[in-house]
């Protein structure tokens, strides 16, 4: 996993250094994602003598290791993980092709060709020969090594913590994400956007306590910090969620109507307020 590090200092010039971690783990999941976040914190605090202040991450909105409610709660406990302020860019679909991109190429390119010169006992077969000859022989980059103890060491830190973290409604369209607190992000369809609103990324109520025969019919939901009137259209108590059929506008009102086109959206369970019932 390539991080390529752009950092100003005191007198101004920009610079840049090149830190990759070759994992013995095949699973690159969220839990392996801050297992190397870690190891990047400890790596510039070494080379640097002192911890960053503060980390801007730029990455693509790859589901399954940064852009999921997983890796939004760990952006929430930074500060407590790694003593380090952060916030977290996503590039647009097909633009997130970077210089650590590049560096990882050339990492696997430069091994690929020398382990086919090598006599056949030499070859370069598993993550820790590619981590040893990364280190030996490609000097403009910086390596570490994460074993699979230390992964699953990682997966048991952070199972309660994953278990609590609930999905933002509208992810994929949101490209800004910087943590309020423990529980809370502020976030934007873009990283320069003027406007922005307020996301909880943990459940509030325990969803298997939720009687699903009574989410049916209408009901009231928060969302974006506001209580709307919903009628729900299908639930999922599996996946913790609920199809919910927007009327507009928001409460407080003395009237409320459909749109058309129909506002539907799929919301967590935790955000469901209470049903609503006919006077």
């Amino acid at each position: 996993h390539p991080f390529m590090c752009y950092y100003k200092g005191d007198d101004g010039h920009v610079g840049h250094t090149c830190f990759v971690v070759v994992s013995e783990c095949t699973d690159h999941d969220t839990a392996a994602v801050h297992l190397f976040q870690r190891k990047l914190v400890d790596f510039l605090t070494a080379r640097w003598k002192i911890r960053p202040q503060k980390i801007m991450y730029f990455s693509d909105g790859c589901a399954a290791q940064y852009k999921n409610c997983k890796n939004f709660i760990n952006l929430c406990h930074h500060v407590d993980d790694f003593k380090v302020e952060a916030e977290w860019h996503f590039f647009a679909t097909s633009h997130g092709k970077t210089a650590g991109d590049g560096a990882a190429g050339t990492l696997k390119r430069s091994a690929t060709r020398s382990s086919l010169q090598r006599p056949y006992a030499e070859q370069i077969i598993t993550p820790r020969q590619l981590y040893d000859y990364a280190c030996n022989t490609i000097k403009g980059m910086n390596f570490d090594f994460a074993t699979l103890q230390e992964h699953r060491d990682e997966e048991r830190l952070l199972n309660s913590r994953f278990a609590a973290a609930k999905t933002i409604p509208g992810t994929q369209k949101l490209h800004f994400f910087q943590p309020l607190t423990k529980d809370t992000l502020e976030v934007k369809q873009f990283s320069n956007s003027l406007t922005s609103r307020h996301v909880r990324v943990t459940r509030k109520q325990d969803v298997e306590s939720l009687p699903a025969m009574s989410i049916y019919g209408y009901i009231f939901v928060e969302y974006d910090g506001l209580a709307w009137l919903g009628c729900t259209m299908a639930v999922d108590v599996v996946a913790g969620s609920v199809t919910v059929k927007f009327l507009h506008p928001h409460l407080p009102a003395p009237l409320f109507k459909f749109t058309e086109p129909p506002d539907i959206l799929d919301v967590d369970l935790s955000d469901i307020i209470c049903r609503a019932t006919p006077a």
